[in-house]
């Protein structure tokens, strides 16, 4: 986890930050081991764009630059976390590592991924939702 201004992510990002931006501070979550050279963002579903990956009306998945921008401009999505890489499965590894029992598979409610903050890792595996 690390904690960094825009301006820094848009840098570290080799992004020119739009001319108007609100200044703020973001949090970069460790997403998993493929692409760490990139950045994700699981958002809330009010925001889309052609980049996005729709899970279900919880949350979204995307990789667009563009939603860097519209975050800074306070036109992004409602609730959103950053993730620096993402864990990925090949076709059926995850199936097979779920009838292992190597996964719960308990999550139903996708709220406390934008609702607790820098807790929201703690929150999740305690309550064993993940």
């Amino acid at each position: 986890i690390e904690t960094m201004s825009i301006r820094e992510l848009f840098k570290s990002s080799n992004l020119s930050p739009p001319d108007k931006m609100k200044e703020k501070e973001i949090t970069i979550y460790w997403g998993g081991p493929v692409d760490p050279q990139h950045i994700f963002f699981i958002h809330s579903s009010d925001y889309k764009s052609n980049d996005s990956i729709s899970s279900n009306n919880d949350f979204t998945i995307t990789r667009d630059p563009k939603i860097l921008f519209d975050i800074a401009k306070n036109k992004g999505p409602k609730e959103y976390i950053i993730l620096s890489g993402i864990a990925v499965w090949e076709s059926g590894q995850l199936d097979s590592e779920m009838m292992r029992g190597d996964w719960d598979k308990k999550l139903n409610n996708y709220t406390p991924l934008f609702d607790n903050g820098n807790e929201m890792w703690s929150y999740l595996i305690n309550s064993r939702d993940i």
